[in-house]
């Protein structure tokens, strides 16, 4: 027995909701037997219809209900009056009690419910279709009267009696007539249940048409098909960001027995896109076949996918993202009106579209952000979206925010993967700890990747908290509490001293450029000289300014940004004081007769204008772009040669790649018109800025370009943080896996501090992914077909992975990867005539392999085990084990088996018997079944004679 209004809590005792004892009477007609659930709106009783003799399910609505419920309710009940089909929930009567309680009088049903059924026992693909039509026909009839019902779902969908063919469809709560259907109420509450939704529903804005109905009825289909829901995740948001986003692992992988129309079908009506759905329920008819035309066994398996390429896209992508959800649904927070957080999207859409990023406001109020940055590195990526997540935080403070860095599949949408899972779940923990509401949750992966400007702590609960951006601060990075000592850069820190001493005591401008790709320590070198210079006597002027991903390229930015904050001046002062900042620091030391060009121009370069102080000749320069920019530059020499007059200064340009031309050019003329003065201009940053800013400062230039640390320097490391207990194999094992990246050897030490050696850091596998992920798209799909057979690969073999466009570009980019010491051409090669290749590194193997998606992964060990089984590979457990991660596991129980039998005859009896363990565990039949149980039981006479 059960109810017709479902998602109701068990019965409880009477309380102030106002339940009804047995025998009240309703309406003069309905008698209340017993109540059979109870939900947020109301409550259902079984009562006894006076008028027809027959048992009724009589629904109440709470008495204490709003405005909207009670539409809602009386909807329902008018709604369901006009429909009258078999398979829709009858009506029975509707009304109002005499104390005020609507009600709504339905006929009882009794079997189950799909949801109780599915989780028992599946359907039979029969049995399903069955179930499909029938509901298609019920919402046929709802479409043609114009009504949505807005919430298809397992458990609206009753089976009378059990049976699937006389499923009836329940609970028109959320029903309402198309030309005033939205996805959201007045009170901003979902409408849908999450799994269900469409994605026109999980987004927060749009009409709805009858499409939404096709989708939930699709991600019912698909459930019944697969035994399971087509969008799981760990949190509300995250369920909605999946039904944006997200597709759901390919029907062929889950059930490739199924016919070729019954998958393509599914992905109709799974499709994002509401226009390449079935337009309505009259329209799904017409794809289903008739009832008895195909039955289970006619339906022909599905074409096994020839053994093609891995095509072009075929990886994953490195993508963060951030959630950031209301407090609870029920609070008042997540009633609050959308426009400022419509406001908010907008802001941060126009600010993220350079970088690739995206973002939605979803049906709960929610924001989901993702960055997929085509350029940069996956340290630029989370410093992105870490200044985003704090951006939100600060216009919304009340908001949960997660932001988590992980792989996701890049299709039509956004990539959503293991990135989005770990948001949710990040999410829901977030909302389990309250006390951290005032700060943004991070996962490893993201934390790891994040420099010392950012501000991080990490709980006893294990997770990252991170509690602002650090502009400027200069300290240095930690290591397990304490800052990283700066070792191996002895050499490179004398060269600094010494040039700067020579610019103070023979005053001559000049500029240092150090170069490095990120991790290999240019903000260690960079803090050790700084601390190193405050020991000397007199101490010199350093103006600090840093680049910043969110600000890269603006005008005057590295300058600006290094005036003010000599200056002191904070965000959120009154441009009154900040104005009185400047004047009095930018005017300190120059000459009278200059201090009001200084202060009003280089105010300018700050972003704090002068207003009504303005003199004409800046007015004039308003006006004119060349004339400002030439006393602007007029102004910082001024400002410099004064400094300079008391003593050495030290303009550090940090992160320069994230800088702007304008910073340059002025740097540039200052350093012309200074030629002998005790001015230097350090500038940290990418090899790739010389690129941004050709004959960057040429007249002038040193350049300091950092190479990897040495193993020597790596060790001492180690030992200074980890202690004399460490051994020393695992000394040498993080040695060689950071391969002299200060960075990666940081995250090593971290591991083996916490007693995960064994493990990779996330961030390093993400840092290399983003790597590889910058290379030309050939180039990288050479490199992940080659990590299919390992560190080493051959020539021939990634043709047999290719499509044939791409084997004939294979001699291209594999000398370009050579040429970028990617990977390396081996002297002599396992197989004659075939040229071997090796990944330089083993983590760069990992991390391209770690790329593919599955079902890529699947084929492309089925490929390789191929060929190398062609070119007479010897080790038949590599064969094996490439068969196995191929899904072809008669292949791979047969590599086995034959293992096995070669161990056996050497006398290693164990050896074999684990083979013979592997082989049965691939499900090996029939002859070979019989060879491994003969020798299973030989190996067991042996182990006896022992």
């Amino acid at each position: 027995m059960n109810s017709p209004l479902k998602q109701l809590a068990p019965p409880s005792h009477p309380s102030s909701r106002g339940d009804l004892s047995e025998g009240t009477v309703i309406a003069g007609r309905f008698t209340v037997e017993l109540m059979a659930g109870r939900g947020g709106m109301g409550a259902v009783y079984r009562a006894h219809d006076s008028l027809t003799g027959k048992s009724v399910a009589l629904k109440l609505l709470h008495p204490a209900h709003s405005i909207e419920a009670f539409q809602r309710f009386t909807r329902e009940a008018s709604l369901l009056a006009e429909l009258h089909h078999p398979a829709i929930v009858s009506h029975v009567a509707h009304g109002i009690t005499p104390q005020g309680q609507p009600f709504l009088a339905m006929e009882w049903l009794e079997g189950e419910d799909l949801s109780y059924r599915l989780a028992r026992q599946p359907l039979s693909l029969e049995e399903t279709l069955g179930l499909i039509r029938r509901v298609a026909q019920a919402l046929a009839l709802v479409h043609h009267r114009g009504i949505l019902h807005r919430d298809i779902k397992p458990s609206n969908l009753f089976l009378r009696g059990g049976a699937p063919s006389a499923v009836v469809l329940l609970d028109f709560g959320l029903a309402r007539y198309q030309h005033a259907s939205l996805a959201m109420t007045g009170s901003r509450a979902v409408l849908g249940t999450p799994g269900y939704m469409a994605p026109e529903q999980a987004s927060s804005e749009g009409a709805l048409t009858p499409a939404v109905d096709m989708f939930s009825l699709g991600c019912v289909l698909y459930e019944c098909l697969t035994g399971k829901a087509p969008f799981i995740a760990p949190h509300f948001a995250a369920v909605l960001a999946k039904i944006l986003f997200a597709q759901p692992p390919p029907l062929r992988t889950l059930r490739p027995d199924l016919p070729e129309w019954l998958q393509t079908l599914v992905k109709g009506l799974l499709s994002k896109d509401p226009r390449q759905r079935p337009a309505d329920a009259a329209a799904l008819l017409l794809l289903l076949p008739k009832p008895g035309a195909l039955t289970v066994p006619l339906y022909p398996p599905a074409a096994e996918p020839p053994p093609s390429a891995l095509s072009r896209g075929a990886e994953q992508q490195l993508v963060s993202v951030l959630l950031a959800s209301p407090r609870t649904a029920s609070s008042p927070d997540a009633t609050l009106a959308l426009t400022p957080r419509q406001a908010l999207r907008d802001s941060l859409q126009s600010l993220l579209a350079h970088y690739g990023g995206r973002i939605e406001l979803l049906a709960d109020g929610s924001l989901v952000t993702t960055l997929v940055p085509e350029h940069g590195t996956a340290s630029d990526q989370a410093a992105l979206a870490a200044r985003c997540a704090l951006l939100i935080k600060e216009s919304w403070p009340e908001a949960f925010v997660v932001l988590t860095t992980g792989r996701g599949t890049l299709q039509k949408h956004l990539p959503v993967g293991e990135a989005m899972e770990r948001a949710g779940q990040l999410l829901r923990q977030h909302e389990q700890w309250p006390d951290a509401l005032s700060q943004v949750m991070l996962d490893e992966t993201t934390a790891g990747l994040l420099g010392s400007s950012f501000q991080l702590s990490r709980p006893e609960s294990g997770t990252f908290l991170l509690h602002g951006h650090q502009a400027d601060s200069d300290d240095s990075r930690t290591l397990l509490g304490h800052p990283t000592p700066c070792v191996g850069r002895e050499q490179e820190l004398s060269l600094l001293e010494l040039l700067f001493t020579s610019c103070a005591e023979e005053p001559s401008a000049r500029a240092v450029l150090v170069t490095a790709p990120v991790g290999m320590g240019k903000s260690r070198l960079r803090h050790e000289f700084l601390r190193r210079l405050e020991r000397r006597s007199p101490q010199p002027l350093v103006l600090i300014g840093r680049g910043d991903p969110m600000s890269a390229g603006s005008a005057g930015g590295l300058l600006g940004q290094a005036l003010r904050q000599l200056c002191g001046i904070l965000d959120g002062e009154s441009i009154e004081a900040r104005q009185s900042k400047l004047a009095e620091r930018l005017a300190r030391h120059v000459p009278a007769e200059k201090a009001q060009d200084v202060i009003e121009f280089l105010s300018e370069l700050c972003g704090v204008p002068l207003t009504d102080t303005a003199s004409a000749r800046l007015r004039a320069a308003r006006a004119d772009p060349l004339l400002m920019d030439t006393q602007v530059s007029r102004a910082l020499v001024a400002f410099l040669k004064a400094e300079c007059a008391r003593g050495p200064v030290l303009l550090v340009l940090e992160d320069l790649h994230w800088g702007d031309a304008l910073t340059v050019k002025h740097v540039d003329e200052a350093l012309r018109a200074l030629t002998d003065q005790p001015l230097m201009v350090l500038a940290v940053t990418r090899p790739e800025a010389k690129e941004i800013f050709p004959g960057l400062w040429s007249h002038c230039l040193q350049e300091l370009s950092l190479r990897g640390l040495s193993k020597k320097a790596c060790a001492r490391l180690a030992q200074e943080v980890l202690g004399p207990k460490v051994s020393e194999s695992t000394t040498q094992r993080i040695i060689e896996q950071a391969a002299g990246n200060a960075l990666f050897l940081e995250e090593l030490i971290r591991l083996v501090a916490e007693g995960r050696e064994n493990s990779l850091p996330k961030s390093m596998l993400a840092m290399l992914q983003s790597r590889i992920l910058r290379l030309e798209a050939g180039a990288r799909q050479v490199l992940l077909a080659g990590s299919i057979f390992g560190r080493a690969f051959w020539t021939s073999g990634l043709a047999t992975l290719h499509s044939v466009e791409l084997r004939q570009e294979l001699p291209h980019h594999l000398q370009q990867l050579v040429k970028m010491e990617i990977i390396e051409p081996q002297p002599t090669s396992r197989f004659p005539s075939e040229t071997e290749y090796r990944f330089r590194h083993a983590l760069l193997r990992d991390a391209a392999y770690d790329l593919l998606p599955d079902e890529p992964k699947r084929l492309g060990h089925r490929l390789a085990g191929s060929w190398l089984e062609q070119r007479g590979e010897p080790d038949l457990r590599v064969l094996a084990e490439h068969y196995q991660l191929g899904g072809e596991l008669q292949q791979a129980a047969r590599c086995h088996a034959q293992v096995a039998e070669q161990l056996f005859e050497r006398y290693d009896v164990m050896g074999a018997l684990r083979s013979v363990e592997a082989a049965l565990s691939c499900g090996a039949a029939g002859a070979l079944l019989t060879r491994l149980q003969s020798l299973q039981t030989s190996i067991a006479y042996w182990l006896l004679d022992e």
